[in-house]
């Protein structure tokens, strides 16, 4: 099935000697181009015609069913009050609340569904209270472009101010005289790139005063709030580079001081404690170590190491606390949350029932916390939240997530090691009914970029496809750091087509362990990830029945050659500068809109978010474009794009299961299998 056929323009495009042509060049000149909007509405119809809508529907009646319509999160102390997030029966957004004391009434201090009336999309960027709980911070984007506003409310009257701060990125910090506030401003390129002090209040006409800057394209700023509340951190921060700088929060008339001056290829993160900077750094060993620091001493010579770096243990983040601190690690590949002193000792590290999970910190907002908040759940155990009693050394049960129509019994989890083209092992999560036996379509998602780790966590969404004889599989590619900091390394760079070698030995190992069989794989993957199901359909199309790739990065030699995009001289440390002659060739090489060929492909359902400011709509829109152009059979090429949003896609938690149902009807159509299925 051809489908739509898009105009032509040549585009010359010429560098290092090198000439392209691109015929869908065109596709990026919205809204000059009247013809770019109405392709895109040619093609959401296109899908409508190709995808039944019965399916889709039913499919995304089954999503619903799995959400439980008045969800309530645990609430969590931070201060006085207890702050929570709840659901109510047919909304769309979060409701933010909290109560004095856990007996307490409910106050609703934030409620999205308000904010989002009206409005085709709404995505609510942060939510920040001031030190003495009476105010608040929280930012808005209505259209997915990562624009944000930020608003002000009184708690204790329910008023929002006249205070409004524009061209705003997500993060803020308050200052202590419950006043003044740090946060970032967007460039031309909505790169955020300056840090910002505004003081509520101000007379009018008085602006927003600069106090920091990041003048190099390759970084953006942010800011953050240290756990102990001493310092506001100010940074620059790359793709693997960093630098903090930190001003007293109870004086805004300080300048920025300087942590550790930055240093290419080197990241630190610090928290304070009685004078010292504690901080995970990969100065001396990729996997990081821990180190303290005297607060004004700058020179990494000085510190005092206080847990050693290890090839075997990626130490992936910290959280510290007034008398303990707690390191989330990485070990073959499965996640770690040890305790310790402040002198390195370890005193306590959790246990976990299954062979592959999910276990991360979450909600600890008290500095002088004796309990520490978690979150545990496998591909098949519901998301539990935990509670660990450093005196009594318990653990409490504080919450397990309803999944209607799900019982854990009915399936099993387990991980493969499947061998990639050097020899290098690459570790693969799989869930399935345990009454599934032989071959079965499976669907096989991947990531594979930026040292970010896709951990085997439950996921109801899923499901429907599952519960249909489907076979789910993660490959956790080089590319993440599921295997400490060079597993990220190796995936990167010069060596990046090794995360596309090992998504192929992933497919390759389960067909070969019998769980699937050649020809009957789904490749899944979003953002980097639709980078890595594209490139690996190229390397070897016949291997596979369908790709799905969500907002996927799939033009890199055009999207990294032009600095007016946010990310792209930022992304410079991720994929290399094509502007150089050997990164721009090895680019070229897996480039997955660069080389599609004239032969047959698998199905293909690619979608796009309009005012997406991270993969541009034009990336998936050309690259269908030119893949319904030479196929050589009549797969499918699908493109749908949310003209509303931006990469996140739907905003609202039923919304984006719509999109979801799609994809999913779009599986049921080329695996030939019915709802009943």
């Amino acid at each position: 099935m051809k489908g739509l056929k898009a105009k032509e323009i040549e585009e010359k495009l010429e560098i290092h000697g090198d000439k392209r042509v691109d015929e869908f060049f065109w596709m990026k000149n919205h809204p000059e181009d009247k013809d770019v909007m109405e392709h895109l509405k040619k093609e959401n119809d296109f899908v409508s015609e190709v995808l039944d809508s019965e399916v889709k529907d039913e499919l995304y009646r089954e999503l619903k069913g799995r959400k439980i319509p008045n969800e309530s999160s645990v609430p969590a102390k931070d201060g006085d009050y207890y702050y929570y997030v709840r659901f109510e029966k047919d909304k769309e957004y979060a409701i933010h609340c909290r109560k004095k004391g856990q007996d307490g009434d409910e106050v609703i201090i934030l409620d999205e569904n308000e904010l989002a009336e009206g409005k085709e999309y709404f995505s609510l960027g942060s939510l920040e209270v001031s030190p003495n709980d009476e105010l608040m911070a929280y930012s808005c984007d209505t259209d997915g472009s990562e624009v944000y506003t930020f608003f002000f409310k009184d708690l204790k009257t329910g008023k929002i101010l006249k205070d409004k701060l524009e061209n705003a990125y997500t993060g803020l910090s308050w200052y202590k005289d419950n006043k003044t506030v740090l946060y970032t401003i967007l460039d031309d390129s909505q790169r955020p790139y300056a840090v910002m002090q505004y003081t509520l209040g101000e007379s009018e006409g008085a602006e927003p005063r600069k106090i920091y800057e990041v003048d190099n394209a390759e970084y953006f700023a942010g800011v953050d709030t240290s756990s102990d509340q001493k310092f506001l951190y100010l940074s620059a921060y790359g793709s693997v580079t960093n630098e903090t700088w930190y001003v007293p929060s109870e004086d805004s008339s300080q300048k920025p001081k300087l942590v550790l001056p930055k240093k290419r290829g080197v990241e630190y993160f610090p928290e304070h404690k009685d004078g010292q900077f504690f901080m995970l750094i990969n100065d001396s060993h990729p996997n990081f170590r821990l180190i303290s620091l005297s607060v004004g001493e700058t020179d990494v010579k000085e510190a005092k190491e206080v847990i050693s770096p290890s090839d075997d243990c990626f130490l992936d983040q910290g959280s510290f606390f007034k008398d303990f601190f707690v390191i989330e690690a990485k070990v073959k590949g499965l996640s770690q949350i040890n305790f310790h002193r402040y002198n390195g000792e370890s005193f306590h590290s959790m246990e976990f029932p299954d062979e592959v999970y999910s276990a991360h910190l979450s909600e600890n907002y008290e500095w002088e916390a004796q309990t520490v908040r978690y979150k545990y759940s496998s591909l098949k155990t519901v998301p539990q939240t935990l509670e660990y009693e450093l005196k009594t050394k318990k653990t409490n049960v504080l919450k397990v997530k309803e999944v209607p129509h799900f019982n854990s019994q009915d399936y099993e989890c387990q991980r493969l090691w499947a061998s990639s083209h050097d020899g290098k092992l690459i570790p693969v999560s799989i869930l399935k009914k345990k009454d599934v036996e032989g071959p079965r379509p499976l669907v096989l998602y991947g990531y594979g970029a930026y040292g970010v780790n896709i951990d085997p966590s439950f996921d109801d969404e899923i499901l429907p496809l599952v519960e249909r004889g489907f076979v789910y599989a993660i490959a956790h590619v080089r590319g993440s750091a599921t295997l400490g900091r060079p597993w990220y390394l190796d995936g990167k760079f010069f060596n990046k087509k090794n995360s596309f070698y090992d998504f192929q030995a992933a497919a390759e190992c389960l067909i070969e362990k019998g769980f699937t069989k050649k020809g009957e794989i789904c490749l899944s993957g979003g953002s980097a990830g639709g980078l890595l199901v594209c490139a690996t359909m190229n390397l070897c199309p016949d291997l596979y029945k369908g790709v799905i790739g969500d907002v996927p990065f799939v033009d890199v030699v055009t999207t990294m050659l032009d600095k007016s995009l946010p990310l792209t001289q930022m992304e410079y440390e991720e994929w290399g500068n094509p502007e150089e002659k050997d990164y721009y060739d090895y680019i070229k090489s897996y480039s997955p809109y660069d080389n599609i060929e004239k032969r047959s492909y698998p199905h293909v359902l690619l979608t796009a978010g309009l005012n997406d400011p991270r993969v541009t709509y034009w990336e998936p829109m050309k690259f269908v474009s030119r893949l319904r152009k030479l196929r050589t059979d009549d797969g499918h090429s699908l493109l749908y794009t949310n003209l509303d949003g931006g990469h996140a896609g739907a905003s609202g938690r039923y919304e984006a299961l719509k999109e979801i149902s799609l994809q999913y009807s779009f599986i049921l159509k080329i695996f030939k299998k019915d709802l009943s299925s």
